[in-house]
C-alpha cells in the first residue's frame, strides 16, 4: 500500500494542480516510495501516443530544460527553465537499506515541477523532478533518472524491454 492510502488499479481523483477545477481519474499502475515514483494510468489520455522520447544517458554539465507548472493558476502555461546537469548526488535511505542516486540540476525545482520532464537537447526526456524548493525551505534541485522510471515500468510489465533497447545513446 502507498503512503497515502492508494493500492494499484485503484482510481484516483486528480487535478491538474491546487487551484484547477477540473478533474480526472487515474489508475495508480505502479509506485516505489523509495525512488518517489508513481505511474499512473490517466483515463481519457493515451500514454502511448502522447509525450516525449527518451534517452538513458544523464550526465554532468549536459544541458537540460526543467519543464513543469510551479505554482500553477488556471490558464497559466508551463514553465520551461534552462539549465545542466551539475553532478551525481546520493540520497541515504541507510534507514531501509538503500541508497539512492540522484542527479543535482541547475534549474530550481518549485513545487509544481515535480514529477515534470528534464529534457536534453533533443527533447528527450532524462530524468524527472523530485527534489527542490519548498514552503518549508531550500534544498538542492534533484532529479531521478528516467531508467529508474522505466525499470519500473518493464519490471511491472507496462512497457516492453525491447522498446528500451531500441533507445540510442
Amino acid at each position: 500500500m502507498i503512503d497515502f492510502g492508494a493500492k494499484p488499479d485503484t482510481r484516483i481523483k486528480i487535478n491538474r494542480s491546487k487551484y484547477s477545477t477540473k478533474s480526472y481519474y487515474a489508475k495508480l499502475l505502479s509506485y516505489d516510495t523509495i525512488k518517489d515514483i508513481a505511474i499512473l494510468d490517466v483515463n481519457g489520455i493515451d500514454i502511448k501516443g502522447h509525450g516525449f522520447d527518451f534517452n538513458k544517458s544523464i550526465e554532468k554539465d549536459q544541458k537540460i530544460q526543467l519543464i513543469g507548472y510551479p505554482d500553477y493558476r488556471e490558464n497559466m502555461d508551463s514553465s520551461i527553465k534552462d539549465g545542466i546537469v551539475l553532478g551525481e548526488r546520493y540520497t541515504d535511505k541507510s534507514r531501509i537499506g538503500t541508497i539512492e542516486k540522484r542527479f543535482e540540476i541547475s534549474a530550481t525545482i518549485y513545487g509544481g515541477n515535480s514529477g515534470g520532464p528534464v529534457v536534453n537537447e533533443m527533447n528527450e526526456v532524462i530524468a524527472i523532478a523530485v527534489r527542490g524548493i519548498t514552503k518549508h525551505g531550500v534544498v538542492s534541485s534533484e532529479v531521478i533518472p528516467i531508467i529508474d522510471v522505466i525499470e519500473l515500468a518493464v519490471k511491472e510489465k507496462i512497457y516492453s524491454m525491447e522498446k528500451v533497447e531500441e533507445i540510442e545513446i
